[in-house]
C-alpha cells in the first residue's frame, strides 16, 4: 500500500512512465480511493499538457514583483538564516 506521503517522492516517475508495473499498479490503486493524491495527479498533468503548448503569458511586472516577495518570504520563514536577522 502507498501513502500519500509516499505519492510525492515518485510523482515524476509515475507521470513519465518510469515506475515498474508493481509501483505504478499501487499508485493507481491509492488514487481510486484518495481524492486529494488524485487532484494534485490531475493538476500536474494539466500543468504539464499547457507547458507542453509552449504559449509564452505576459504577467504585468507588479504581479512579478508581488510573487517574487511571497516566494522570498515563505522561504525565509521555511528557512530562517542569521543573515535574515541583521
Amino acid at each position: 500500500m502507498i501513502h500519500c506521503e509516499e505519492i510525492l517522492a515518485i510523482v515524476n516517475e509515475y507521470l513519465d512512465g518510469e515506475l515498474d508495473k508493481e509501483t505504478s499498479a499501487k499508485l493507481d490503486r491509492h488514487l481510486a480511493g484518495c481524492a486529494a493524491c488524485r487532484t494534485l495527479i490531475e493538476n500536474l498533468e494539466h500543468t504539464i499538457a499547457l507547458y507542453a503548448q509552449g504559449h509564452a503569458v505576459d504577467v504585468p511586472p507588479d504581479a512579478c514583483q508581488h510573487l517574487t516577495d511571497l516566494l522570498r518570504d515563505r522561504w525565509a520563514t521555511k528557512f530562517p538564516t542569521d543573515r535574515q536577522a541583521e
